[in-house]
């Protein structure tokens, strides 16, 4: 009774406005590339043509999709243009300011990039750690240390764990000579990001600051060139261009919204030839292989995604529902608890985990994960299965408190009565699960005193053994209340005929119907 199905998690799309056309730039000369380079960039500029017409989101993606490609390969001119067509297109993203702000910031226009990156925090509170610490790490680039360590502060108080975040503010407190709260936060962002190697240099210099000169010495042994920079989600994409996979990732996914899983397929194959170390090309993929019911291939695209990314959530959420699918209980259970974090901290996971341990003969635990997930959510399909995983670990008066908390609304009433004719159809005749869906259809019909609820509870009625007087005295005592509703009475009434001339309730040997 609960229920088995992939859950393919949706591949990205965007919600389509109309639009004007966007102005011509001046694209670089692909003549004398690399073919590969040129192949990406006609890609590109072709996409842009053919989103002309589709609304805004999808053209101003389409600019943005290009400016990213020609700000990975170092086309900064043409790719601030594109920036600017894709923000002139779609005013209220936040990728876009964000993007032209990191161009400018590297070509040393600070007053410039930081109104960006303000402009891009205003329109995306996701990009306002990041965003702060950029603007920080342009004040501190500048030698206004004061202002940098304001700006690392506000990042920190978004994310006080944000690695970038605290080596700006640690290289920001030593250039304000205060040496023991540099090494501080210096230390704490080494902590985080071990192979940043190029912050053991200005650690050292904090050291040099407090006397120790041993300790400076062994971090000026170990200062290399690997920095840190902000964990900002256009990253990935911007990764992903330099890598080639980008423009395949993107066809895949118009391919996958126009009901082409075939096509998104072939896509996000050639995604992962371009860059073999993208966690989300072989996410894409692997979705699209179990999508046509390819679940071996998918399953190891999944699997690999997570290898390169053990955090991506997609990846994971796909390859427990192509386990489950392919018969694979246990090992889907495995991979939901080799997640990082907690279980329950983390809906999804808690929901597939308590139907695998229903699979697996163990409704107790099903029950608990279930009861906990409706705490946050109330979701009426993970309401009836965990009354079914109450049912089945026999603890039926929890299930009869569940079904009629005082918390549920009327559109509780059909799922529950739907739920309650399924027990009825499997209970035994006289068995406690019967008893129970005789309870709860009785209550149904006294909330709600339709057709539906009255013949539901007659038929409970029975379905257990020589009730047919039961059930026509019941039917009696509701024709006879003088607030039952003309039709309901009608069919009440037909109810009873029928039942007082039917063999099965004439017969006392005779079992009734079900």
């Amino acid at each position: 009774m609960i229920r088995r199905r992939l859950l393919i998690a949706a591949i990205l799309v965007h919600s389509i406005a109309p639009t004007a056309q966007a102005a011509q730039i001046e694209h670089p000369d692909t003549a004398g590339m690399d073919p590969a380079l040129a192949a990406q960039i006609e890609s590109a500029r072709a996409l842009v043509e053919q989103s002309r017409d589709a609304g805004a989101a999808t053209l101003a993606e389409a600019w943005g999709e290009l400016g990213m490609l020609y700000q990975a390969t170092g086309f900064e001119n043409v790719s601030l243009a594109a920036y600017q067509r894709a923000a002139e297109t779609d005013p209220f993203d936040g990728r876009w300011p964000y993007l032209k702000g990191i161009i400018l910031g590297q070509r040393g226009e600070t007053d410039d990039a930081r109104r960006q990156f303000l402009e891009s925090i205003a329109l995306n509170p996701a990009l306002a750690g990041p965003g702060w610490t950029r603007i920080g790490r342009l004040y501190l680039d500048a030698g206004r240390a004061e202002p940098g360590v304001r700006a690392f502060q506000r990042a920190l108080e978004i994310d006080d764990g944000a690695p970038a975040a605290l080596a700006g503010m640690g290289e920001a407190r030593l250039a304000l000579e205060q040496y023991e709260q540099a090494r501080e936060f210096l230390e704490s962002a080494l902590e985080a990001e071990p192979r940043a190697d190029r912050l053991h240099y200005p650690l050292a210099m904090a050291l040099r600051g407090l006397g120790d000169p041993d300790g400076m010495q062994e971090h000026l042994s170990k200062a290399g060139q690997i920095g840190i920079t902000p964990d900002d989600p256009v990253a990935e994409y911007l990764a992903a261009h330099a890598a080639g996979s980008r423009i395949h990732i993107l066809r895949g996914r118009k391919a996958w919204s126009a009901g082409d899983v075939a096509g998104a397929a072939d896509a996000f194959t050639r995604a992962v030839e371009a860059d073999p170390a993208s966690a989300v090309a072989w996410t894409n993929l692997g979705t699209a292989q179990a999508e046509l019911g390819q679940l071996q291939s998918a399953r190891k695209s999944l699997a690999r995604a997570l290898e390169l990314e053990p955090g991506a959530e997609r990846a994971r959420e796909n390859l427990v529902a192509v386990l489950r699918r392919n018969g694979q209980p246990q090992e889907a259970l495995d991979t939901i608890d080799s997640a990082p974090g907690r279980t329950e901290s983390v809906r999804w996971r808690l929901i597939e985990s308590a139907r695998i341990h229903f699979d697996l003969g163990d409704p107790d635990t099903a029950a608990d994960q279930l009861l906990q997930a409706l705490e946050n959510e109330r979701d009426l399909e993970i309401w009836s299965e965990a009354l079914t995983a109450l049912v089945e670990a026999e603890r039926r008066e929890e299930a009869y408190a569940l079904a009629t908390h005082e918390d549920l609304s009327d559109a509780s009433d059909t799922v529950l009565a739907a739920w309650v004719d399924a027990l009825v159809r499997a209970a035994e005749p006289e068995s406690d699960d019967l008893s129970l869906a005789a309870r709860l259809s009785e209550r149904l019909y006294e909330r709600n005193r339709a057709e539906q609820f009255a013949a539901l509870h007659i038929n409970t009625l029975l379905k257990r053994h020589a009730r047919c007087r039961e059930a026509l005295a019941w039917i009696s005592s509701q024709i006879a209340r003088g607030d039952t509703a003309q039709a309901l009475r009608a069919m009440l009434t037909q109810w009873s005929l029928e039942l007082a001339g039917s063999p099965e309730c004439g017969a006392p040997e005779a079992r009734p119907r079900s």
